[in-house]
Order: C-alpha cells, then structure tokens, then sequence
C-alpha cells in the first residue's frame, strides 16, 4: 500500500463522516468508509487482469489491495466502485466495447458518463491517462473511431 492512497482514502472517509456527522447510524455505516483490511490480494488481481488484454495500472491494484471502501469511491468526476469484491470493477473492465480505440472503462460519473483508462498512452510513471467521456454527446459511429470517441472527453487526467 502507498501513503499516497493511504492519505487520500483517510482524507476521504473524514470528508464522508462529516458530511454525514447528522445522519442516522445505519447510513452512517453504510456510507463512511472503515478502511478495514481487504481480503482482495495480487492473485485475485491477477485474475482480474487475465480477463482484459491490458496492464491494470498501479494506482488500481493498490486501490483493490488497500483498505476496503465499502461503498466505493466518489470523487469529482469519478464514482469507483467498492473494493470490497472485483465483481462490479470486474464487470467495468470487462466491458470489451471500446478496447479497439484503446480505452478500458473501470469507473463512471455521477451521470452516468462512463470513466476509461486511455491504454493507447502511458505516463512516464507507468500509469494511463484517465478520461471521462460524455455519453450524451456521442453518436454511435463515434465509438468505433479513436479521435471522434476522444473528441468527447469532459475531463481528462494525466
């Protein structure tokens, strides 16, 4: 695990448990991270990774390893999912429909927009640029060429 995730997922579970300082202890518990030790370890990535023609980046594999979020990870543009399994991130990377243009999904927005890996580049410190492509704005004959799907990315990191 990194201290670099580890600051983040701490800084995320007080910024939850205040927002929710009033709320009822049952949502309470259903919303603020325990950052409990995950059963998830690099064999189940492993297998993970086996499903898709791509290299999981590190900043995924420790968030799968680290520290369980329950209820998954809602940040800015992105909604991660939880964890605590590699069912539902499983079912995102296997989302096979954009890996010809070069983008693995493995998170969405808080509209729906889905959230991609772009694996056609990779950052000097091995991870990929991460993309947020807007749904709404695409049509489908954009989703099989590489620049007209890019063309509709509302945020971009890296």
């Amino acid at each position: 695990m990194n201290s670099c995730l580890d600051e983040l997922l701490e800084e995320y579970r007080r910024r939850t448990e205040a927002w929710c300082s009033d709320a009822p202890p049952d949502l309470k518990l259903e919303l603020v991270p325990t950052l409990a030790p995950n059963p998830i370890g690099r064999v189940e990535v492993k297998e993970l990774e086996a499903l898709v023609p791509f290299r999981l980046p590190e900043s995924l594999v420790s968030y799968l390893t680290g520290p369980v979020v329950e209820s998954g990870l809602e940040w800015a543009e992105i909604i991660l999912p939880s964890n605590a399994s590699t069912e539902e991130i499983g079912r995102l990377l296997r989302d096979d429909s954009l890996w010809p243009v070069g983008l693995l999904q493995f998170a969405y927005g808080p509209c729906g927009d889905p959230v991609w890996f772009d694996v056609g580049e990779t950052a000097r410190d091995g991870e990929y640029p991460v993309v947020v492509i807007n749904h709404d704005w695409a049509i489908p004959g954009d989703f099989e060429d590489p620049g007209r799907i890019r063309a509709h990315c509302s945020v971009r990191w890296g």
